[in-house]
């Protein structure tokens, strides 16, 4: 039994007791730190793990066509089409959204095409958030007003076709999206 100083035949002075007290003090706090440093990175890890995204590309696009530009879309993504035997050439860059749009390199088209820019709705286009209509001919350097009030990382330039009113952006209407072979003509541009 224990009494006053002594334990058996051990006797614990002041400095012992508070060493002990220390000890016991110092190892709780690093428990307890340890445990919360455990806990943290259980949820860390439970998050990383159920926001991972499937990667691999649509069926039908190569994973080297989902990185460089997507060039077109499913018909079905755009809800009216006509097809084209004579699309448009348009050369677009990736590139940074300044002067309130972007610069199309260079359009070249023989009908009267309306270039309308979508956002980025779960990898397949959005709202429509500008248009710019072009005559036949070789443009070069276009200026492409774009709303940044619904901007995203990447936007749709889609090809439409101006059949209605002209000088009237009609869509849905008229104005329907051109595709070739059953495909959407449409540019991928991410912004930087």
């Amino acid at each position: 039994m224990c009494q006053g100083n002594t334990c058996g035949q051990v006797e614990f002075d002041w400095y012992s007791r508070y060493t002990v007290c220390i000890l016991s003090i110092f190892f709780m706090k690093t428990f307890f730190i340890g445990s919360i440093g455990v806990i943290l990175l259980g949820i860390g890890i439970f998050f990383f793990l159920s926001n991972t995204h499937n990667t691999s590309p649509p069926p039908g696009v190569s994973m080297q066509q989902t990185q460089i530009n997507t060039p077109q879309l499913p018909p079905d993504e755009i809800p009216a089409t006509e097809e084209t035997t004579a699309p448009p050439e348009i050369i677009v860059q990736d590139q940074a959204y300044q002067d309130s749009g972007i610069t199309i390199q260079s359009v070249q088209t023989e009908e009267d095409i309306w270039l309308v820019a979508y956002d980025d709705d779960n990898d397949k286009p959005g709202r429509i958030i500008g248009q710019v209509r072009l005559s036949p001919g070789t443009w070069s350097d276009v200026a492409f007003p774009i709303s940044e009030q619904f901007l995203t990382k990447k936007i749709y330039i889609v090809v439409h076709k101006d059949v209605g009113q002209p000088n009237v952006f009609e869509f849905p209407g008229a104005d329907v999206a051109l595709s070739m072979n059953g495909v959407v003509l449409v540019k991928t541009v991410h912004l930087q």
